[in-house]
């Protein structure tokens, strides 16, 4: 194996050490996870605006049909390299998390409405 590295270095094909790009692919990975963190961030927002919308409309908060869907397509525009379920995994606790969200919300409100009910009189 070192002969072949050798030989690979003196011909020029591997310039560098393995681990030499290390630093640079972990910043890029911290990059990554920002950009993650915040896409969550902006997630929440949305299903807060939904909570507002679904509350005045007095419709159920969760719809099980439109998550199934939600999964369904994301399984189909996996191109990896992670599996299915792994990813899966991701969505379906980001889904949970989101759903908590909407009930911390939704108890809010009726909190909220409550006290202005009750400073009405």
């Amino acid at each position: 194996m070192e002969f072949g590295m050798r030989l690979a270095r003196t011909l020029g094909v591997v310039a560098e050490q393995p681990l030499d790009n290390l630093p640079a692919l972990r910043a890029r990975i911290d990059e990554l996870d920002l950009g993650i963190l915040r896409l969550i961030e902006q997630r929440g927002r949305i299903v807060e605006e939904i909570v507002l919308r679904k509350r005045a409309a007095a419709i159920p908060m969760l719809d099980e049909v439109r998550e199934c869907q939600l999964l369904e397509r994301l399984r189909r525009l996996n191109q990896g390299p992670y599996e299915w379920h792994d990813v899966e995994r991701v969505f379906r606790l980001l889904l949970e998390i989101s759903r908590g969200l909407a009930r911390t919300r939704t108890e809010a409100g009726s909190t909220h409405r409550l006290r202005r009910s009750s400073l009405d009189k």
